[in-house]
């Protein structure tokens, strides 16, 4: 029943609104992705009951995440929603191809890769309390509720991977062991591709205090999740190491 209810909210006051198929779906503290990852994964709504009753809106939307000059106008609403969905198969047809997907780089050259980070750091990393503000808020909200936005999925991989130069492999025991939507397919399918060494090996890098700027821009996320730094101004939260001591 709770998984019906979120759905039908999902469609009706995000997806038909138009805000999940531009930039407020990267709003950490409001809630404009579906949420329906736990419920999918316990099965208490099956996919294709998401999957259709998505495929059945019919709203327009000039919300866009960027505008590509070659289709102008509005879109529809629910296609960015559609095309990532169907990820999730995709995960598992990889998984299904490649049984050692969870414990050996795809490409096998980043076997041997060597890496800087420490124990320490990755510990951490886990806990919430690298120093960067919205890293630390999002792995916090991890570690007390299982979940986090997908966009923050991304930074604090990125953050692990690129700045603190520690394994995918690392990052993706410990979501594997916290997120309560934890799927062994999807998670060592996006954390080899954060890694370099998946199928897709992205080339984009989010910056860990950059990234604020389109997940964050007033604060409220970091002031919830990292409540010693609340009291900040906004123009030191998200960078406290620039903030003056008086």
């Amino acid at each position: 029943e709770a998984a019906l209810r979120r759905l039908d909210t999902f469609l009706t006051e995000v997806l038909a609104a138009g805000d999940f198929e531009g930039r407020k779906r990267l709003l950490a503290d409001q809630r404009n992705t579906s949420e329906l990852s736990p419920y999918i994964r316990l099965g208490e709504v099956s996919a294709r009951t998401v999957y259709w009753a998505a495929k059945s809106r019919r709203e327009l939307t000039r919300q866009k995440l960027f505008e590509d000059p070659q289709f102008p106008g509005p879109a529809k609403a629910n296609s960015t929603f559609l095309r990532r969905f169907v990820w999730r198969d995709l995960s598992y047809w990889f998984l299904l191809e490649f049984p050692t997907m969870p414990s050996v780089s795809m490409r096998p050259q980043y076997e041997t890769q060597a890496w800087t980070g420490t124990r320490l750091q990755l510990r951490r990393w886990q806990h919430g309390r690298t120093g960067f503000p919205l890293v630390d808020a999002a792995m916090r909200q991890l570690w007390a509720v299982g979940w986090m936005p997908n966009y923050l999925r991304h930074v604090v991989a990125q953050t692990l991977i690129e700045y603190i130069d520690i394994s995918w492999k690392d990052g993706f025991r410990w979501f594997d062991w916290t997120l309560a939507d934890a799927d062994v397919a999807i998670n060592c399918f996006l954390w080899q591709n954060g890694g370099h060494s998946g199928p897709d090996q992205w080339e984009f890098v989010l910056h860990p205090v950059h990234a604020a700027k389109s997940c964050d821009p007033f604060g409220a996320y970091v002031r919830r999740w990292v409540p010693e730094l609340a009291a900040l101004p906004l123009e030191y939260l998200h960078r406290p190491w620039e903030a003056p001591l008086a």
